[in-house]
């Protein structure tokens, strides 16, 4: 079986997003491709938080459910439930971040032979900068509002872009439990989130974003979970945007 994993060289910048580690420990190297008497194409898509050490926390994978793929994300949180998973860690001027990101980890079987693939994205600007580029990365969230008319537990679909400086701009919550004036705090509130930015080549670019962040109380002081959403909850918004389309994914 063959496997793939871009490789990423960064140039000299004040931004380095987490990366997977390569070689045989790698996160791809540890995944089983499913067994099927079938040519198999499958994405599946996972947020991750990885720690300022590159450990792999929290990971939560979800999959196109008009597809009878289920096999293929079992086969990728085998391994994300070890957390033996390990990155490069992100840094921002050398100084080692916590960050919220975004892999798919793409199954193709063609005739008799397999390959597995991994990505840094969900395939939101692969039209524009390839199926390799590292979308931006979550570092820094905002602070609640205790008079917001916001409640602990309520949660948002937050669409974006996101700048060469990793500041957020065209923010619109776009799915939401919360009350309409808890969500137009919380779009204010999303202009202090800061990101890593997405890189192509090692350089910064601009680039579209869908963030998903839920609301959480630490005493009488209001925070955002930078957690990723509850284990097996589903987008549920326009495929268009979340469900990855690759380009030239016949790699055999």
């Amino acid at each position: 079986m063959a496997i793939g994993i871009g490789t990423h060289a960064f140039a000299e910048s004040r931004y380095s997003p987490a990366v997977f580690l390569e070689g045989e420990d790698s996160f791809v190297n540890k995944i089983t491709f499913p067994e099927s008497d079938q040519d198999v194409l499958a994405t599946i898509l996972c947020d991750a938080i990885v720690t300022n050490t590159g450990r792999f926390r929290n990971s939560n994978c979800y999959y196109d459910k008009s597809l009878s793929i289920r096999d293929y994300k079992t086969a990728v949180d085998r391994v994300t439930e070890t957390k033996k998973v390990f990155f490069k860690p992100a840094s921002i001027d050398g100084n080692h971040k916590r960050v919220a990101l975004k892999f798919s980890v793409i199954f193709q079987k063609k005739d008799n032979e397999k390959k597995i693939w991994t990505f840094l994205n969900h395939g939101v600007e692969i039209a524009k900068y390839g199926n390799d580029y590292i979308s931006a990365q979550l570092h820094k969230t905002g602070n609640l509002r205790t008079y917001s008319r916001c409640y602990a537990g309520n949660s948002f679909w937050m669409a974006s872009t996101i700048g060469v400086d990793g500041t957020p701009g065209n923010i619109k919550a776009i799915k939401s439990d919360a009350p309409a004036l808890c969500k137009e705090v919380i779009q204010e509130i999303f202009n202090e989130f800061r990101f890593i930015p997405a890189t192509k080549n090692g350089q910064s670019v601009l680039s579209r974003s869908l963030s998903y962040i839920q609301l959480t109380y630490r005493g009488s002081t209001g925070g955002i979970n930078l957690d990723q959403r509850t284990k097996n909850q589903s987008p549920n918004v326009d495929s268009d945007d979340i469900i990855a389309t690759f380009n030239g994914l016949d790699f055999l």
